[in-house]
């Protein structure tokens, strides 16, 4: 009962921020209706074309430039019928930019007020699908990168109204600065290698376990299971403990619900703030309060309440040497003999670091996870070759239950496996802005000199979704993974979804989310666990994950239909 008014609660939150949200009332103002590029007009709106200006401008290589019209603070995304492209309606983000490569090319620029640049009233982005020349502003940023999250100005509101130190010089964790890197280096630490994540294997297992049990009791509530799922996973990481929120009939701390819910409030209130032109100009600009935003910083203090609770708790255990071997073993346990041995970061800092990877784990791993298990679900067979996969690797218990094992997370282990992974990344990428990057210094982007302070986004989905390069892109394949398909690709121009920008939500470079390994190691592990221990189909039958609506909370996510789990043994 608790676990579905939590869920109920959860609906509410996210049906308020889009009620709320006067950016979607101006662009449902403006419909576009259906006008399609024609030469070198969208139907009478003279489309702006323009060569480059640089001596390479003539190379074959280099895509036309279109400027999408825009107007000042509304941009192009408010204002459709004066700018000729698509609503941004984030019910249907999939097909939004595969319809903007259609309508303006491979290389074109529109506004966005509140995501592109602050240099100007109309938000500009540029948008490249050539990841190529995306890796040339990534090593153009320096030990000093610019990153994506600097544009949640909402979030770091909060943290400096509440005094975080992790915000006290430069916008430090939110900046590019020193303070950045100092900050950044310690949180990463035991994180981002390869060596790190692999320690974490055995507790996230042993939670896996855990939380695959109550998965029938919450086969209607898939998508609340999940988050509580990544709770628990990033529990052992963070603290060594197993906090067991994911199965409804085990016990659990009444204080691990509530911080779940307060992280997904707290999350889809902050980024909706970030992407609405009406909330940046007021908030952000005009420094007024609105209510989303009082309703973001509600969640965040709960959240930061109980998490700072569990982190003093955690701290005295330690103090003490009264952890056990799993707690010693954990994250938390690391950071304080660092921070004890070297002091590169204040206690405070370290409390509030591990606060926001706890805070922002719940959302990120499930919504990855959430669109692996539907696909998963609507494709039986491709289900069951990756049960076999799991289950010439996994061990078997003494009553012959399968066990997965550390060693099967080994790359090389399971190309199956990583090849599903891969193309759910393909058709329904978790974050379709994972890469997108303020230039530094003047750049010559696809043969354009683009000024510094430009913001460059890379589009590798409609890439991904084009025929020319992948041969029935609806069609869910994990076949295009493997290594004979990835081979045969090479010298084509199909060897561009191979790319490395192509392959993951997390972004790239010294920005890169610093727990992304982690989180794959979480979403395979729990996957893993599932297809394991049940048969798992969608009730009604649902043939496509075209069929199942998602939306944008944090990331985008499915509204996850009811699943039936039949068990394994």
């Amino acid at each position: 009962m608790m676990h579905q008014c939590r869920y109920q609660i959860k609906r509410q939150i996210i049906s308020n921020i889009r009620s709320s949200s006067s950016s979607s009332k101006i662009l449902k103002t403006c419909p576009f209706s259906g006008r399609k590029a024609i030469g070198n007009s969208v139907d009478g709106i003279k489309a702006h074309e323009e060569s480059s200006s640089s001596p390479s401008a003539a190379a074959a290589k280099n895509p036309t430039y279109f400027k999408v019209p825009s107007l000042p603070y509304l941009g192009s995304v408010g204002a459709t019928t004066y700018s000729g492209m698509p609503p941004l309606d984030f019910s249907k983000l999939y097909d939004f930019l595969p319809e903007m490569r259609r309508r303006f090319g491979n290389f074109y620029s529109f506004g966005f007020p509140g995501l592109g640049s602050k240099n100007d009233s109309h938000g500009t982005i540029y948008v490249t699908c050539d990841p190529n020349e995306m890796l040339k502003v990534v090593r153009n940023q320096g030990p000093l990168p610019q990153g994506l999250i600097s544009q949640q100005w909402g979030v770091i509101k909060w943290n400096k109204d509440n005094n975080f130190e992790i915000v006290a010089e430069e916008d430090g964790l939110f900046g590019q600065g020193v303070h950045w890197k100092r900050l950044r280096n310690f949180f990463q630490t035991d994180l981002l290698s390869p060596a790190a994540a692999k320690g974490y294997i055995p507790g996230i297992i042993e939670a896996a376990q855990l939380a695959s049990r109550g998965a029938p009791a919450s086969a209607d509530n898939m998508n609340y299971f999940l988050n509580c799922c990544a709770f628990d996973l990033f529990n052992t990481v963070m603290f060594g403990e197993l906090t067991e929120v994911a199965d409804t009939v085990s016990p659990t701390d009444p204080d691990n619900l509530e911080f779940v819910n307060s992280a997904l409030g707290g999350l889809a209130n902050g980024v909706q703030l970030s992407m609405s032109p009406y909330q940046v100009i007021i908030g952000r600009e005009l420094g007024i309060e609105t209510k989303q935003y009082k309703t973001m910083a509600k969640n965040f203090e709960a959240a930061w309440e109980i998490g700072k609770k569990k982190i003093d708790v955690f701290m005295q255990k330690f103090a003490e040497g009264s952890l056990n071997d799993n707690q010693k073993a954990s994250y938390l346990a690391r950071a304080i003999n660092r921070q004890q041995k070297d002091e590169m970061v204040s206690v405070r800092e370290m409390q509030e670091l591990c606060f926001a990877g706890l805070f922002v784990a719940v959302d990120t791993t499930s919504s990855v996870l959430s669109w692996n298990l539907l696909h998963i679900a609507t494709n039986s067979d491709i289900q069951e070759k990756v049960y076999e996969e799991l289950s010439s690797l996994a061990l078997s218990s003494a009553d012959g239950r399968k066990i997965l094992n550390p060693e099967m997370f080994e790359k090389s282990q399971m190309p199956y496996f990583n090849a599903v992974l891969r193309e759910t990344q393909r058709m329904t990428p978790s974050a379709l802005l994972a890469l997108k990057k303020t230039l530094l210094d003047d750049m010559e982007i696809c043969g354009r000199n683009i000024p510094k302070g430009s913001v460059l986004m890379l589009d590798s989905h409609s890439v991904g979704m084009d025929p020319d390069n992948v041969h029935d892109p609806d069609t869910y394949n994990p076949n295009r993974w493997l290594p004979d398909a990835v081979e045969g690709r090479k010298g084509s121009s199909a060897a561009v979804l191979d790319h490395p920008y192509a392959r993951d939500e997390f972004g790239q470079g010294a920005r890169r989310c610093p727990g992304s390994r982690v989180a794959m190691t979480e979403v395979s592990v729990m996957l893993s666990q599932l297809i394991l221990d049940w048969k798992i189909t969608t009730e009604p039958v649902i043939d496509s994950w075209k069929d199942v609506k998602y939306e944008s909370e944090t990331m985008l996510v499915p509204e996850l239909p009811t699943l039936q789990f039949e068990p394994r043994t």
